[in-house]
């Protein structure tokens, strides 16, 4: 029989528990009586995404300004990792009921770079290209410098003494750390503000610094969700059987040896309920 050792913490953030919570209040007090309209997936997590369809729910992936364009009633309920806040006033301006269910996390990022931009600081953003985040973070100004890894420090040219980073919530710390050196190098003055949120943080240190080793890690979450990729990226480094599952029934497929160890790892929009099944189907191998 296999062992499963679950990594703390796991399931839901603070940030996915409040847009859980949030939608159920709004379904609760809605009863059917307007269209509900997800603009982007609400969190990166199937079973939540297909949760919402049950509830009758429109999830709406596509152009999110051609999304509201096309909208002429309802209730509109924006994404977790963020929206250009033009968009949002657009759906207010309309006349829909609007939610901008926005990770405080997130929101406390963007308040950042609007201060810093408004103090005559030059902004230099560390994200993943088209996640949802840094679209919404790149829409606050058009000057801000894009990067997404260390090569892409070589081209940045700035002028201003004044100069801040802020990265991304989701992003690998171990990346991040070898990009901020970096552009200390080039730039020896540059404000530092790592905007990790303290859910991916905790658990991605808490990988890291995982004790005993293991024969097996299972990352569990969505396979499009940074979290979790990043989850993946720190467990290969530790454990070259290391795994992405974001439902029970790829366990099978793993072929995991009986009286193995096995270290559960959870993204931070991954359900309670799938974590304790799968441990359970770990342990039944």
């Amino acid at each position: 029989m296999a062992k499963a050792y679950l990594l703390k913490p796991y399931g839901y953030c603070i940030g996915v528990n409040k847009v859980i919570e949030l939608l159920k209040k709004i379904i609760d007090e809605n009863k059917g009586k307007e269209p509900i309209y997800c603009i982007g997936e609400i969190v990166h997590n199937n079973i939540v995404n297909n949760w919402l369809i049950s509830q009758n729910i429109n999830v709406i992936v596509k152009d999110k300004e051609k999304a509201i364009d096309e909208i002429n009633k309802g209730i509109v309920i924006f994404q977790a990792h963020g929206t250009d806040e033009k968009i949002v006033k657009k759906a207010k301006d309309k006349g829909l009921i609007v939610y901008d269910a926005i990770c405080p996390f997130v929101k406390k990022g963007f308040e950042i770079i609007k201060n810093k931009i408004s103090l005559g600081y030059d902004i230099i953003y560390i994200g993943i290209r088209n996640h949802p985040e840094a679209v919404a973070a790149l829409s606050i100004d058009k000057s801000i410098h894009f990067i997404n890894d260390a090569s892409n420090i070589d081209s940045l040219i700035i002028n201003n003494n004044k100069i801040a980073v802020i990265n991304q919530t989701t992003l690998s710390i171990t990346d991040l750390n070898d990009i901020y050196s970096k552009l200390k190098e080039k730039y020896p003055n540059i404000e530092i503000v790592d905007e990790i949120c303290n859910s991916t943080r905790l658990r991605q240190e808490n990988l890291i610094n995982y004790p005993s080793k293991t024969d097996y890690i299972i990352i569990i979450g969505g396979k499009n969700s940074n979290n979790t990729k990043s989850l993946y990226e720190i467990a290969k480094k530790k454990c070259e059987n290391t795994f992405l599952v974001s439902d029970s029934s790829e366990i099978d497929a793993l072929k995991i040896n009986s009286n193995s160890s096995v270290l559960i790892v959870s993204g931070a929009s991954t359900p309670n309920d799938l974590v304790h099944e799968i441990i359970k189907k770990v342990e039944k191998l």
